[in-house]
């Protein structure tokens, strides 16, 4: 099960799922790979785009969309951070 906090507004396709690694909670595309580290700030500007070649990780963290250390955030996660306001869909995998 994953959250959903939205549409994706850069690929048009995808959901803004929220996303958990290394401590960090972040929003994340699960077609395009696109993220935000701030729900409140999804616009284009603020997308961030990991690579494949960097090992996925989002860059100046220590966090990675992908691997061992990365799963979809649970709603307590959610709630942790205060960000229960931006979740629009509960999605069952």
């Amino acid at each position: 099960m994953h959250f959903v906090a939205g549409s994706c507004l850069i690929c048009d396709d995808g959901l803004l799922g929220f996303r958990k690694s290394n401590g960090l909670i972040f929003l994340l595309c699960d077609e395009c790979g696109s993220v935000f580290l701030d729900p409140s700030k999804v616009v284009r500007e603020e997308a961030i785009f990991p690579s494949f070649k960097n090992g996925w990780l989002i860059p100046n963290t220590e966090a990675s969309i992908a691997g061992e250390k990365s799963e979809w955030a649970t709603k307590d996660d959610v709630d942790d951070m205060e960000w229960l306001p931006f979740l629009m869909l509960e999605i069952n995998d």
